[in-house]
C-alpha cells in the first residue's frame, strides 16, 4: 500500500493478497468512488492466524475505518430454528392448489393454480381463505403486463436461462454472446457474462489467489436450481405463450416482459461470500438492472439492528445504497429498487438486510391474510 506501519502489519500476518472489493472500471469508476466503494479492499492472509487476530490488529491503524469478516452468505437457516421444511410443504400444500375460477385473458395452462395472482374465496378448494387475498394483478395487467426496458436482478441460486418459460425474458449482454470467449469484450470487468454473472468463489491451482466462477451453472440432479428459478417465474415468466405459468410483468407475449438478469450467489454446494454478493449488486447496477430481488438474508440471531448490520455487513449496504442511489440516465426509474425477504425463520422481526432501512421488505401471506407458519413478520 506504501504505508509502511501497516504494509509491515500485513507481512507479520503472512498476506497473501489485498485487491479491491469493486474491481475497476473506467466508465463506473467516477460513480464507484461517489459512493465510497473504491475504499473496500479483501485481504487474504496465513489461514493459520485468527480472524480476531488480523481484525484487531489491522483495526489499529488510522487509514482503517472498518474491518469485517468476509462470511458465506446462508441459503438456509439453522434447521434447529425453523420448522423443517417437508412439515412446511405439508401445511401449506392444500395452499398452493387454489385455483381461480373465471378465465384470464392469457393462455398459460397453470395460470388458475396461482391464486396469489387472484384469490376467489373458494371454500371448496381450501380453508380457511378469503377472497381478495391476493395482489389483485388482473386489473394491473390491464394498465401494463410488463416493459423489456426495466431489468431485474435475480440476486440468487442460478436463473436457467434455457427454461421455455424464461427464456424470452431474459436479459442478454449482447457484446459477450457475440463477442470472442474468455475476454472481456464490453470492458465491464467481468468475463463472458451474458446472462448475468456467478459470484461463488473458487480458488486458483495454486491456492494463491481467488478467482469468481462466472459462469452460470446448475446441476439438474440437485435442488440448488430450484429457488433462483421460482422467483425468477414469478417476476417475468413470459405470459400469454401456452406454456407453463404467468409472471406479474411478463408481458402480453409480444416480447414486452421485464428481463431478468442472474446474478448467482447459491449454488448446490457452496454459496458467494459477503464481498462476492456485495460484487453482484454493484455488477446487477453498472449494468443497467433497476430492480433487485433478494429472497436472502442473515439469521436474526446474528443480526439484530440496523447498527449492527452496518457494522458486520457494511460492504454489502454500501452496495445496496449504490444500486438504490447510482444514476441511469434513460431508465424508466434512473435509480434502483431493492426488494428483500423478510426471512423464513418464524420470528416477529425481518433478518437482514430486509430490516435496513433503504430497501422494500416483502413477508409471505396465507390465503386468509395472516402469515404462514416460517415466515418473519412485525418490525424491521
Amino acid at each position: 500500500t506504501g504505508i509502511q506501519p501497516f504494509d509491515a502489519a500485513l507481512n507479520t500476518l503472512g498476506a497473501i493478497s489485498m485487491k479491491r472489493v469493486f474491481p475497476y472500471v473506467e466508465k463506473d469508476e467516477a460513480d464507484a468512488r461517489a459512493f465510497g466503494l473504491h475504499r473496500w479492499y479483501k485481504i487474504r492472509f496465513n489461514p493459520e492466524i485468527s480472524l480476531d487476530k488480523a481484525s484487531s490488529q489491522l483495526a489499529a491503524f488510522g487509514e482503517v475505518s472498518v474491518v469485517q469478516y468476509n462470511t458465506h452468505m446462508l441459503q438456509n437457516f439453522e434447521e434447529e430454528k425453523v420448522v423443517p421444511y417437508d412439515q412446511v410443504w405439508a401445511a401449506e400444500r392444500d395452499q398452493l392448489n387454489t385455483r381461480s375460477d373465471e378465465t384470464s385473458k392469457f393462455n398459460d395452462p397453470m395460470l388458475n393454480k396461482q391464486w396469489h395472482y387472484k384469490n376467489t374465496g373458494d371454500e371448496n378448494l381450501v380453508t380457511p381463505i378469503k377472497a381478495g387475498c391476493d395482489i389483485n394483478l388482473e386489473p394491473a395487467w390491464e394498465l401494463c403486463a410488463g416493459d423489456p426496458s426495466i431489468i431485474v436482478a435475480v440476486v440468487d441460486q442460478p436463473v436457467i436461462y434455457t427454461h421455455p418459460d424464461l427464456k424470452a425474458n431474459m436479459w442478454i449482454n449482447e457484446k459477450e454472446l457475440n463477442g470472442e470467449e474468455g475476454v472481456d469484450d464490453d470492458n465491464n470487468g467481468y468475463v463472458d457474462d451474458i446472462y448475468g454473472f456467478n459470484f461463488i468463489s473458487e480458488y486458483s491451482a495454486t491456492g494463491e489467489e481467488d478467482e469468481y466462477v462466472g459462469e452460470i451453472q446448475w446441476d439438474d440432479d440437485s435442488n440448488a436450481k430450484v429457488h433462483g428459478t421460482h422467483v425468477a417465474g414469478t417476476i417475468s415468466a413470459v405470459n400469454n405463450n401456452g406454456v407453463g405459468v404467468c409472471g406479474v410483468a411478463g408481458g402480453t407475449g409480444n416480447n414486452d416482459g421485464v428481463k431478468l438478469m442472474s446474478i448467482q450467489i447459491h449454488g448446490p454446494m457452496e454459496s458467494a461470500t459477503t464481498e462476492g454478493t456485495a460484487a453482484g449488486i454493484k455488477y446487477a447496477a453498472d449494468n443497467g438492472a433497476s430492480i433487485l430481488q433478494c429472497s436472502w438474508g442473515e439469521p436474526n440471531e446474528k443480526v439484530t439492528t440496523e447498527e449492527e448490520y452496518l457494522k458486520k455487513f457494511g460492504v454489502q449496504a454500501d452496495a445496496i445504497n449504490y444500486f438504490i442511489s447510482k444514476p441511469r440516465p434513460g431508465s424508466p426509474l434512473n435509480g434502483g429498487i431493492a426488494i428483500v425477504s423478510a426471512g423464513n425463520d418464524s420470528y416477529g422481526r425481518c433478518s437482514f438486510p430486509g430490516g435496513y432501512s433503504k430497501v422494500v421488505c416483502v413477508t409471505s401471506m396465507g390465503t386468509d391474510f395472516t402469515p404462514p407458519v416460517f415466515t418473519n413478520f412485525g418490525d424491521a
